[in-house]
């Protein structure tokens, strides 16, 4: 008969940490990490001592979650659980460098090692646990702000302001009187906390996303069909492929990518890419196309376009669900052009138009970057366009002008516009971030009982 086994965590003292960051220090020294770097950092709230607000320090690390979202969305399935002490260990071997568990993890614990290719994180200490031995920071830590055991049996929250409340079921508990309640609300991120996303790290997909759209929203409809010819077709797929693979850290590993086709979306969109190639150029061939061969390359590729959508749910992005910049708005509106229906293309170049400019609204009453010039850009090139198509099929019949190719190009200019901001507005979850927004929220309270 199988005993339960008791799950460990770690325990912090918000009254006793003093933010000396040993337990960092021996976190490096014990996993003989590169000079600067460390798997346990310090973070603080309130580091400028608002009066009136606690000020007071959160040592940090993998929180080895029982509902590890790193776990559940990593496409690689690099992530495992080690059985005898709980830990959540990432091997380096299968690791492809996507980064997509730094954005899923809320706790910023896995961290990308760009000189190794590969990601990184906390092990939890499980060679130390194996001897009975605590975790090095544990060991280490000169006040016993941090502490460690069964994780039922230590006394604290598992809330605290600064730190993401999440579903994830993290092991770690906060003790003391600085802390206090973590604030509810929205979860917008601070202004300023650096994003972890940027075009230099994210071009690459921003070429992936539109292709991919592109090239769905033409397979979609027949005309589009017959329009790209099969080699011109494995051009641009190959093209986006190699495009998929620049950002990884491990470009020789992109085999990985579909193993988690189960729980990951990254998975999926890689696995319903490769077979909307498949099944596309079987249709595009000068053999005869099977019954029903042309909807079920519609199917795969819109299917294609809403897991790329998905993909980026884990962010915590606002305004995903009808996002101008997402892809499978982007396809339809690809398939209403070619395929001749201004009612299908018109309606979603509105909602585009629509949905942009109430988020660049929403960004500047945060306060936060509206990049007026993009603006323009993106706003003038979706009504020229608009104009243009108009001009080209005055009476629902498409085409292919001078006036069509020049507002096509317009079409084009924007997507890329809007793709590109949209990377740089993703909003990943951190801790930073969330102390950035805990902060705010006690000072507009406090402005409000001062009022």
């Amino acid at each position: 008969m199988s005993v339960a086994r008791a799950r460990k965590g770690f325990r912090l003292d918000t009254d006793l940490c003093t933010g000396c960051s040993a337990c960092a220090v021996a976190c490096a020294v014990e996993n003989e990490l590169p000079w600067g770097t460390s798997w346990r950092w310090i973070e603080t709230f309130n580091p400028r001592h608002v009066a009136g607000l606690p000020s007071y320090h959160l040592s940090l690390a993998c929180n080895h979650c029982a509902d590890a979202p790193c776990m559940e969305h990593c496409p690689a399935l690099a992530y495992g659980r080690d059985l005898l002490t709980d830990a959540v260990i990432l091997d380096p071997d299968k690791c492809i460098g996507c980064r997509y568990c730094t954005w899923a993890c809320p706790y910023d614990a896995p961290r990308f090692d760009a000189e190794a290719g590969v990601v990184s994180k906390c092990t939890f200490c499980h060679h130390r646990q194996l001897e009975g031995l605590a975790p090095a920071c544990v060991q280490q830590c000169p006040t016993g702000a941090l502490t460690w055991g069964d994780l039922d049996a230590l006394d604290g929250s598992a809330e605290i302001a600064g730190f993401p409340a999440t579903d994830a079921r993290p092991s770690v508990r906060f003790a003391g009187d600085r802390g206090g309640a973590a604030p509810t609300g929205a979860f917008p991120v601070a202004a300023a906390v650096p994003p972890k996303t940027s075009l230099a790290t994210e071009g690459p997909l921003v070429l992936f996303t539109l292709l991919a759209a592109t090239l769905a929203g033409t397979m979609a409809t027949a005309s589009g069909r017959a329009l790209l010819e099969l080699p011109a077709f494995l051009i641009l797929a190959a093209v986006a492929a190699g495009a998929s693979t620049l950002h990884l850290g491990r470009k020789g590993r992109a085999w990985r990518a579909v193993l988690n086709v189960r729980r990951s979306w990254l998975s999926r969109e890689i696995a319903l890419f490769t077979l909307f190639v498949a099944a596309s150029a079987v249709v595009l061939s000068p053999l005869p196309t099977p019954r029903g061969g042309g909807w079920v390359v519609a199917a795969l590729g819109f299917a294609l376009l809403f897991a790329v959508d998905r993909v980026y749910q884990v962010t915590r992005t606002r305004g995903l669900v009808v996002h101008s910049a997402g892809v499978l708005l982007t396809g339809v509106m690809v398939a209403g052009i070619v395929g001749g229906s201004a009612v299908t293309w018109g309606t979603v170049l509105a909602a585009k138009i629509i949905s942009y400019t109430l988020r660049k609204a929403r960004l500047r009453e945060e306060r936060r970057a509206v990049r007026e010039g993009w603006t323009v850009a993106r706003l003038a090139s979706g009504v020229a366009a608009s104009g243009l198509l108009i001009v080209a099929a005055p009476y629902g019949t498409f085409a292919w002008s001078m006036a069509a190719w020049v507002a096509v190009g317009l079409l084009a200019v924007g997507e890329i516009v809007d793709r590109c901001e949209f990377y740089l507005e993703l909003e990943v979850p951190t801790p930073r971030a969330e102390m950035g927004r805990a902060l705010a929220e006690r000072l507009k309270e406090a402005g409000r009982r001062a009022a």
